[in-house]
């Protein structure tokens, strides 16, 4: 008999310390919602798996700088690194007790947070993890000690200053001020004892671990063979400290094309498959025999970007006109709706419809888009603003005010994302109603992040992740922040940032989240479109596969993977 399941579609973005509610995320046929830890099944010792699951041959092997902080490298890396706390199903921050005795503010004046690491947490070489780790970590993201990393992130980092016990498994943190998102940091732990066979600092964090495939383990599973754009194997760690391993060997595929997974899962080429769904790859694994799947809503959501400098959308009457005739809800009728019908169209970069924060007892969801009339298919109000402001449009063409015709904007796309491409091909029809041509970019894994960090696109098709508050929009929108492509630059929104990373208050923090939200907007910069779920699809033999909402995925819980006894 075949078995499948099906999960409703969860939205949710998470804010402050992780530790949040989400409205509406139940199974479908077990209305008793999600649990914040693995799945619990019977699953016997032995065996191996093979998974895919849109994830390419990673560019960086620093999970750590801007160009490795992906939704793949973060997924496949995973299992090789140490994490103070993790992402769990519910999309909540927990205590990774396999690593940590506990990590906890000893004081609010000035804040002090206390991590204590296990005794016999070891690296696979039998080196230990300990305070040397979290110093170099935390140093490669501090531009104070390292102005040249190039790290993915600073706050929180960039305001500590760290002491440790003789035995080097107390470290404290003693910071500046307080910080509202403290259990974010230390997400990845990189070893201190690698980095220096690899140089000084800055050429160990931006050379040294991003090009060479980790040889050593602080996690579950160690690498055993890598080839790339083929596959990458792992093993047990035999220095593993935590809760045991079930699966002996696990074996990522590198296969980009979400219908090439199915087709590969199908023929028995893989049996585990974790990524975004469509409703040709959804109604081909119902149609498989013997098979679980599952759509889980996620933390992460679509959304555009527009480039706020330049001679196009540096005018922000343009872009704002951009922003007001584009439909939203049209896109996601032809995407998402296609295989959950259910799916909200976001009018917040901040929060979602139903979403909960702990210690907050309103709704921190403020349909902010609507507010703002952008993505509402506006098109006459867009017009009217055009043309207040000199544009005309001539034989379907958009004139500057100086009469010159406006040259095509580029949407920069994923090529290996149908939904990303979809956007694109929608967003070039509704723009027509504006006069405006695009040419659409669509880039591989090999350029699209590079190329949208550095802002070579008009329009950007992206995705978010949701589960940093503060810092989830600062790190696209923050003055000369490594993701921010659009060149915006706003004292308003940086002292919003400022402002929240002190806020400890949940319901402060809700306001100064929503008037950051609202800023973006009311400019134009960015757009929200909708939640990114994803399909888990595996064997009824497997168990203990547990999605996470967080941008970690299933792999936060690998070492629960096994075969059912």
């Amino acid at each position: 008999m075949r078995k499948t399941r099906k999960l409703a579609l969860t939205i949710g973005l998470v804010l402050a310390l992780g530790s949040t509610a989400l409205a509406g995320c139940s199974k479908i046929d077990d209305p008793s919602g999600p649990t914040s830890g693995p799945i619990q099944a019977e699953v016997k010792d032995g065996g191996e798996a093979v998974f895919a699951g849109f994830i390419a041959t990673p560019r960086s092997w620093n999970p750590l700088t801007a160009q490795g902080d992906t939704t793949g490298n973060r997924q496949a890396q995973w299992p090789f690194y140490p994490h103070v706390f993790y992402g769990a199903s519910d999309g909540s921050l927990q205590l990774n007790t396999d690593l940590m005795e506990s990590a906890d503010i000893v004081s609010t004046d000035p804040m002090t947070v206390e991590y204590k690491i296990r005794p016999e947490a070891v690296w696979s070489d039998g080196e230990p993890i300990d305070g040397d780790d979290f110093a170099f970590t935390q140093m490669v993201q501090d531009p104070r000690q390292c102005a040249d990393c190039q790290a993915a992130w600073t706050a929180g980092y960039d305001q500590m200053r760290l002491t440790m016990s003789a035995d080097k498994k107390t470290v404290t943190a003693v910071f500046e001020s307080p910080f509202t998102m403290w259990k974010t940091l230390f997400i990845v732990i990189l070893p201190e004892h690698v980095a220096a066979t690899y140089g000084d600092t800055v050429t160990a964090f931006n050379d040294g671990f991003v090009n060479n495939v980790p040889s050593i383990s602080g996690g579950p599973y160690v690498i055993s063979d890598f080839q790339a754009n083929v596959s990458l194997t792992m093993v047990k760690n035999d220095k593993w400290y935590g809760a045991p391993a079930h699966l002996d060997t696990i074996h990522y595929r590198y296969i980009t094309s979400p219908s090439e997974v199915i087709t590969a899962y199908q023929n028995g080429e893989v049996t585990i498959v974790y990524q975004n769904p469509s409703l040709e790859t959804v109604e081909k694994a119902n149609s498989i025999e013997g098979s679980v799947v599952e759509i889980i809503g996620g933390l992460t959501y679509f959304n555009l970007i527009f480039k706020t400098t330049g001679d196009a959308l540096g005018d922000p009457v343009l872009r704002l006109a951009v922003a007001r005739a584009i439909d939203g809800a049209d896109i996601v009728t032809r995407i998402p709706r296609q295989y959950a019908p259910e799916t909200p169209l976001l009018g917040s970069l901040a929060y979602a419809p139903g979403q909960r924060v702990s210690d907050f007892t309103g709704d921190p969801y403020r349909d902010n888009a609507k507010s703002a009339n952008v993505g509402q298919g506006d098109v006459a109000g867009a017009i009217e603003l055009l043309t207040g402001a000199g544009y005309t449009i001539q034989d379907g063409q958009l004139h500057l005010p100086d009469g010159t015709a406006l040259r095509p904007l580029t949407i920069l796309t994923y090529a290996s994302d149908n939904e990303r491409v979809q956007m694109a091909e929608i967003l070039n029809n509704q723009l027509k109603a504006l006069g405006i041509q695009t040419v659409i970019d669509s880039a591989d894994s090999t350029r699209y992040g590079t190329a949208g960090f550095a802002g070579e696109f008009d329009i950007l098709v992206t995705a978010t992740a949701g589960d940093l508050g503060v810092q989830a929009l600062d790190q696209w929108y923050g003055t000369g922040k490594a993701r921010n492509g659009s060149g915006y630059s706003s004292t308003a929104f940086d002292a919003l940032v400022a402002e929240g990373n002190l806020a400890l208050d949940p319901a402060e923090s809700v306001r100064i989240l929503n008037a950051m939200d609202a800023l973006l907007l009311e400019e134009a910069v960015a757009l929200p479109l909708y939640s990114i779920g994803n399909v888990l699809i595996h064997s009824q033999q497997f168990g203990g596969i547990a999605p996470s909402m967080s941008k970690y995925g299933i792999t936060w819980s690998i070492n629960g993977w096994g075969f059912l006894a």
